[in-house]
């Protein structure tokens, strides 16, 4: 009923060049557009009453800042303790030359072949490609 209605303004004012629909179509089209509200979105009998308080979006409630605590002062950077220095770290031990009876190693050790281990001066170490791997 309301799309019949609202066709026959867009009729009247296609009739009439564009202009505005007359105010007695406007008040017709106002009254349909009221009934398919009431229809539609449940409004019943009494949907010119205002809308009870609480129903619409009200504006936001201003709520004043709570005052802060002043800030309390820094205290003054304690001076630490300097760091020991640091240790230097050896490389690991690497193969530099292998003949038949054993291998010599990088810091100078001399490691005999056991097998295929190599037996060195603190115990059996493990080649790793060139790098080796024996007890501290």
């Amino acid at each position: 009923m309301l799309q019949a209605g609202e066709g026959e303004a867009a009729a009247e004012a296609g009739r009439r060049a564009g202009s505005p629909p007359s105010p007695v179509a406007r008040a017709r089209l106002e009254t349909l557009r009221r009934q398919a509200a009431r229809a539609c979105l449940g409004a019943g009998a009494g949907a010119d009453r205002p809308v009870p308080a609480g129903r619409l979006a009200q504006p936001p409630v201003a709520v004043p800042p709570l005052p802060l605590p002043p800030p309390r002062p820094l205290a003054p950077p304690q001076a630490s303790q300097p760091l020991p220095p640091l240790k230097p770290v050896e490389p690991p031990p690497t193969l530099t030359g292998c003949d038949a009876t054993g291998c010599w190693a990088s810091d100078g050790t001399r490691l005999q072949q056991v097998g295929p281990a190599l037996l060195g001066p603190r115990g059996f170490c493990h080649a790793q490609g060139a790098l080796l791997q024996c007890p501290p």
